[in-house]
Protein backbone atom coordinates (compact mmCIF):
# COMPACT_ATOMS: atom_id res chain seq x y z
CA UNK A 1 0.00 0.00 0.00
CA UNK A 2 2.97 2.27 0.50
CA UNK A 3 3.62 2.52 -3.09
CA UNK A 4 0.14 3.77 -3.81
CA UNK A 5 0.63 6.49 -1.59
CA UNK A 6 3.87 7.31 -2.21
CA UNK A 7 2.72 7.54 -6.20
CA UNK A 8 -0.37 9.89 -5.38
CA UNK A 9 2.77 12.13 -3.26
CA UNK A 10 2.36 10.84 -0.10
CA UNK A 11 5.28 9.73 1.30
CA UNK A 12 6.32 9.75 4.80
CA UNK A 13 7.78 13.41 4.31
CA UNK A 14 5.10 14.28 1.86
CA UNK A 15 2.59 13.01 4.36
CA UNK A 16 4.21 14.97 7.40
CA UNK A 17 4.24 17.93 5.16
CA UNK A 18 0.35 17.79 4.21
CA UNK A 19 -0.45 16.91 7.86
CA UNK A 20 1.01 20.67 9.05
CA UNK A 21 -0.34 22.53 6.46
CA UNK A 22 -3.70 21.47 7.60
CA UNK A 23 -2.85 21.71 11.18
CA UNK A 24 -1.70 25.25 10.89
CA UNK A 25 -5.12 25.82 8.06
CA UNK A 26 -7.42 24.89 11.10
CA UNK A 27 -5.50 26.68 13.72
CA UNK A 28 -6.05 29.78 11.57
CA UNK A 29 -9.72 29.00 11.09
CA UNK A 30 -9.83 29.83 14.73
CA UNK A 31 -7.97 32.89 14.64
CA UNK A 32 -4.54 30.75 16.04
CA UNK A 33 -1.11 31.05 14.64
CA UNK A 34 1.33 28.06 15.29
CA UNK A 35 4.41 30.58 15.68
CA UNK A 36 2.72 32.33 18.53
CA UNK A 37 2.96 29.37 21.09
CA UNK A 38 6.61 27.74 21.44
CA UNK A 39 4.98 24.10 22.51
CA UNK A 40 7.48 21.29 23.53
CA UNK A 41 6.70 18.06 21.77
CA UNK A 42 5.01 15.56 24.02
CA UNK A 43 7.79 13.03 25.19
CA UNK A 44 4.93 11.13 27.68
CA UNK A 45 3.99 7.59 26.44
CA UNK A 46 1.06 5.37 27.99
CA UNK A 47 2.47 2.28 28.55
CA UNK A 48 -1.23 1.27 27.04
CA UNK A 49 -2.16 2.96 23.77
CA UNK A 50 -5.09 4.82 23.82
CA UNK A 51 -7.44 4.43 20.83
CA UNK A 52 -9.21 7.41 19.95
CA UNK A 53 -12.83 7.90 18.43
CA UNK A 54 -11.41 8.53 15.38
CA UNK A 55 -9.38 5.01 15.40
CA UNK A 56 -11.75 3.04 16.63
CA UNK A 57 -14.15 4.26 13.61
CA UNK A 58 -11.29 3.58 11.22
CA UNK A 59 -11.28 0.33 12.58
CA UNK A 60 -14.97 -0.24 11.71
CA UNK A 61 -14.78 0.70 8.42
CA UNK A 62 -12.04 -1.34 7.97
CA UNK A 63 -13.96 -4.69 8.81
CA UNK A 64 -17.09 -2.93 6.84
CA UNK A 65 -15.10 -3.01 3.83
CA UNK A 66 -13.60 -6.71 4.40
CA UNK A 67 -17.29 -8.13 5.43
CA UNK A 68 -18.27 -6.56 2.34
CA UNK A 69 -15.68 -7.61 0.35
CA UNK A 70 -16.04 -11.08 1.81
CA UNK A 71 -11.89 -11.04 2.95
CA UNK A 72 -11.55 -13.63 5.74
CA UNK A 73 -9.29 -11.08 7.45
CA UNK A 74 -8.14 -7.54 7.79
CA UNK A 75 -5.20 -6.76 5.79
CA UNK A 76 -3.67 -3.19 6.23
CA UNK A 77 -5.48 -1.91 2.68
CA UNK A 78 -8.23 -2.53 4.20
CA UNK A 79 -7.51 -0.42 7.30
CA UNK A 80 -6.13 2.37 3.99
CA UNK A 81 -9.42 2.17 2.72
CA UNK A 82 -10.55 2.52 6.50
CA UNK A 83 -8.54 5.65 7.16
CA UNK A 84 -9.41 7.33 3.87
CA UNK A 85 -13.22 6.53 3.44
CA UNK A 86 -13.56 8.86 6.84
CA UNK A 87 -16.30 11.51 5.30
CA UNK A 88 -15.08 14.90 7.77
CA UNK A 89 -12.22 15.61 9.24
CA UNK A 90 -8.17 15.65 9.28
CA UNK A 91 -7.88 12.64 6.36
CA UNK A 92 -10.23 14.37 3.97
CA UNK A 93 -9.09 17.72 4.95
CA UNK A 94 -5.60 16.66 4.33
CA UNK A 95 -6.09 14.95 0.63
CA UNK A 96 -7.99 18.13 -0.32
CA UNK A 97 -5.78 20.59 0.61
CA UNK A 98 -2.41 18.68 -0.68
CA UNK A 99 -5.29 18.23 -3.96
CA UNK A 100 -5.13 14.86 -3.77
CA UNK A 101 -8.05 12.75 -5.23
CA UNK A 102 -8.66 10.19 -2.40
CA UNK A 103 -11.21 8.36 -4.58
CA UNK A 104 -8.72 7.43 -7.05
CA UNK A 105 -6.39 6.16 -3.96
CA UNK A 106 -9.04 4.32 -2.88
CA UNK A 107 -9.44 2.60 -6.55
CA UNK A 108 -5.92 1.98 -6.26
CA UNK A 109 -6.17 0.11 -2.76
CA UNK A 110 -9.11 -1.84 -3.76
CA UNK A 111 -7.73 -3.03 -7.40
CA UNK A 112 -4.38 -3.43 -5.08
CA UNK A 113 -6.48 -5.93 -2.64
CA UNK A 114 -8.55 -7.76 -5.86
CA UNK A 115 -4.85 -8.73 -6.87
CA UNK A 116 -3.61 -10.16 -3.78
CA UNK A 117 -6.62 -11.64 -2.85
Amino acid sequence: MQPILADAGLDPEGLREALERENERSLAAVGVSPDAFDLPLATHQARTPRWGRSAKLALERSLKVATARDDRRIEPGHILLGVLQAPVGTVPRTLEGAEIDGAEIVNRVETALDLAG
